[in-house]
């Protein structure tokens, strides 16, 4: 007779049975669309994750919605850096200010609501989904370039992880600087009482 599964380990696999197909839609989703509305989804997906992921109490629907936005950001940042690379996508480039003003825009709104609507009896802080969203993207970029090695090469590896590492550059700074001055600026303070 098998022994029964452990909660823990259920858990884990529902977990990463919800991650992968998150992380793919949302790539999948920015992929398929031109770059400036790639961005607005990529931007309204992390605003939205952040106005939700602390309220949400079942794992299963926090990493959903974590993995959802970061398939969005990769996809995103494969797409501004595959349209400046590709001259036969000359057309469908976005002028880098107006890409790294709308990205700031989501920034501030994210930080925000991250400051201003967390409940107080949310068991996750700002800190522990700005770690998962940064774990998160370090293991689908390495996944990817991996993935690339295996069916095109080293060269060809070498390549994508560069623009890819551009692009996340690029879109991280311009979420993560505005939405962390917004953050410090309009967080609730909560004063404890000396001891």
């Amino acid at each position: 007779m098998a022994a029964p599964e452990s909660p823990h380990r259920q858990t884990h696999l529902r977990r990463i049975g919800t991650v992968v197909p998150g992380v793919l839609l949302g790539f999948w989703v920015t992929t398929t669309l031109p770059v400036l509305p790639a961005l607005v989804i990529s931007a309204l997906l992390l605003a939205a994750t952040s106005a939700l992921a602390p309220r949400l109490r079942d794992p299963v629907q926090w990493w959903g919605m974590l993995s959802l936005a970061c398939g969005g950001l990769f996809g995103a940042a494969a797409l501004l850096t595959r349209d400046h690379f590709d001259p036969s996508l000359a057309h469908h480039t976005v002028n880098p200010t107006h890409a790294v003003l709308l990205l700031a825009v989501a920034g501030v709104v994210a930080g925000r609501t991250l400051a201003r609507n967390i409940p107080e009896e949310s068991q996750a802080a700002p800190k522990d989904l700005l770690r998962s969203a940064s774990g998160m993207t370090t293991g689908v970029f390495a996944a990817f370039v991996t993935l690339t090695y295996l069916v095109s090469g080293l060269e060809e590896a070498r390549i994508q992880a560069s623009q890819l590492s551009t692009g996340l550059t690029i879109l991280v700074f311009s979420l993560a600087c505005p939405g962390w001055i917004t953050h410090l600026l309009t967080e609730k303070r909560i004063i404890k009482p000396r001891r």
